[in-house]
């Protein structure tokens, strides 16, 4: 049987990641989830996982989208050298990029998020 998969990381996993770390790794977390999806550092951290995880690549005959999002960034995040200071490092690069993105696309509008 397959795992729901998303095509990039899924917001609603976020919340699950609080232990992957540290306490301030734990914080960051905890603020996250709970700021709208729509948060340029929501968008920000969605976007380096993304990056991280491979996101875009993984479809069901992965082997990761067979372990299921969550599982696949417990991985990742367990594997990555120099640990949650690299994540931190390239968390501020995706917010870089994302208020780049929302300066140079003064009209683009987040969608709203899904109702639950």
């Amino acid at each position: 049987m397959f795992n729901s998969n998303e095509l990039f990381f899924p917001f609603s996993i976020i919340s699950h990641l609080k232990t992957a770390y540290d306490d301030e790794w734990y914080r960051l977390v905890k603020t996250l989830e709970q700021l709208p999806e729509s948060h340029p550092d929501v968008l920000a951290f969605i976007l380096m996982m993304s990056k991280i995880n491979g996101c875009v690549t993984c479809d069901t005959d992965r082997f990761r989208a067979l372990k299921g999002c969550l599982a696949c960034s417990f991985q990742t995040l367990r594997r990555m050298k120099d640990g949650r200071e690299k994540i931190m490092l390239l968390l501020e690069e995706s917010r870089t990029e994302i208020a780049t993105f929302m300066e140079q696309n003064p009209r683009f509008t987040p969608p709203a998020p899904n109702p639950k």
